[in-house]
């Protein structure tokens, strides 16, 4: 169980910083 909620916070902040970079990275590069 504990490794499970390690698991899903790791993908929670994986796709965070996935988010903040396609928002505010990549379009003005674009």
């Amino acid at each position: 169980m504990n490794l499970n909620a390690t698991l899903i916070v790791q993908i929670v902040v994986f796709l965070a910083l996935w988010w903040f970079t396609a928002r505010f990275v990549w379009p003005p590069i674009t």
